[in-house]
Parts: structure tokens; C-alpha cells; sequence
């Protein structure tokens, strides 16, 4: 039998490429939407009981990214941001306002770089309020999100938490958000009554880039 060759070259990129390991030193190193926290393109959560002001800590970061602001002493990648801000309310923007009058920053300096949503969608591959939202980002905004928050889980997922196959439906859908947009995507996460880690199904969190907590 002939020696197989030391070296793999497929040069076409596509789906199911391989790499020598000379090629895969030479791939460009991981970037960061916030430097050293949220990997640039990753699957992230953000979890934490009632109360412990998560979704504060969520619009800190996506307005902290709308402006090209350090967040937490972090440097960021600016960029356009859509919020799913699925519970909604007047309490959205009082929040908003909050951080705008503690940054001593204006609505017109965060401009067009953030859009909230303020209704759930239901988060899965095919699902039909997605599309919907896809069709509207780049029909009426014309602009490719770098960061994406659905905040929560909870009122954007559509079965059983606690079931595995319903999870991996959501982390589905989750991946095409990313996919769609080449964006990073935060999932903010309720944690169990004992508080050691977020609710239902583990697949969510074997799934994650990072977990903030």
C-alpha cells in the first residue's frame, strides 16, 4: 500500500472542510464583541435568580456596544444591536433612561444602533415570528446586527424547558440568528429555586461559548 500523504490542502471553503494542522495554526484567532467576556459570533447566557437585575446587566451591554463604550473596564466591538425585550413595559425604557442619564449620554448619541423589540418571538429553526423579524432587519434596517439579546428564554421558547429535544429546538434557533447575521447572541436565563445554576435542560449550557452569571 502507498503512504498516505503528510499534508491535507482543500483550499475550496465550504461545509465539512478539513485542515492540516499547519492550516488550522494559521486560522485567524477568536475576536471579542467585549473583550475577554463575549466571544464576537458566539452562543452566550446570562443567567441569575429574580432580582438580580440580569436584564439591567444586559441592556448595560448593549448600549455600552451601541456607543463603542467599555463595559465594566472591557473594551468592546461597536455595533448595531437588536434587544428581544420580550416582557415588554414602560419599565423598559425608565431603565433605559437610567443608564442614558448615569452615562450622561443622549438617545441621539445611541442613534440607530440599537432596536428593541418589545414582544416575545419564538425562537427555533422555521419559526415563523423569526422570519418575520429577519424580513424586517433587512428590509426596513438594512444593517446586519453584531449583537442580539433575547431576554428571556423563558417567554421566547416554545415547549419544555426541562426537555432536551425542546432545548436543542431553541439552541437551533439561536444558531441561525447567529448564522443569519454572523452575530453574537446572549440568551438571558432564569436561575433554578436553589440558584446554582440556570433553569431547566443542561444542552443550553453545554452548548455556550460563556456563561455570565
Amino acid at each position: 500500500m502507498g503512504s498516505r500523504r503528510s499534508t491535507i490542502s482543500l483550499c475550496q471553503p465550504g461545509s465539512y472542510r478539513l485542515y492540516s494542522t499547519a492550516e488550522l495554526l494559521r486560522l485567524p484567532l477568536p475576536t471579542w464583541q467585549i473583550d475577554n467576556i463575549l466571544p464576537a459570533g458566539g452562543r452566550c447566557g446570562l443567567y441569575g435568580p429574580p432580582g438580580s437585575c440580569k436584564s439591567f446587566v444586559a441592556m448595560d451591554m448593549a448600549l455600552s456596544v451601541a456607543i463603542g463604550a467599555p463595559w465594566a473596564s472591557h473594551d468592546v466591538q461597536k455595533g448595531f444591536v437588536v434587544y428581544i425585550s420580550a416582557e415588554g413595559g414602560a419599565g423598559v425604557g425608565k431603565r433605559v433612561q437610567a443608564w442614558l442619564t448615569a452615562h450622561e449620554t443622549t438617545a441621539a448619541q445611541v442613534g440607530n444602533n440599537l432596536a428593541w423589540l418589545l414582544e416575545p418571538i419564538a425562537v427555533y429553526e422555521g419559526s415563523e415570528p423569526m422570519l418575520r423579524l429577519r424580513s424586517r432587519i433587512e428590509e426596513e434596517i438594512e444593517r446586519e446586527p453584531s449583537l442580539i439579546i433575547v431576554d428571556t428564554l423563558a417567554r421566547c421558547f416554545d415547549g419544555d424547558e426541562n426537555l432536551q429535544e425542546d432545548m436543542g429546538r431553541f439552541i437551533g434557533g439561536v444558531d441561525r440568528l447567529r448564522r443569519e447575521f454572523d452575530s453574537t447572541v446572549i440568551v438571558v436565563h432564569h436561575t433554578r429555586l436553589d440558584a446554582d445554576r440556570e433553569r431547566g435542560s443542561t444542552a443550553f449550557r453545554g452548548a455556550a461559548d460563556t456563561m455570565v452569571y
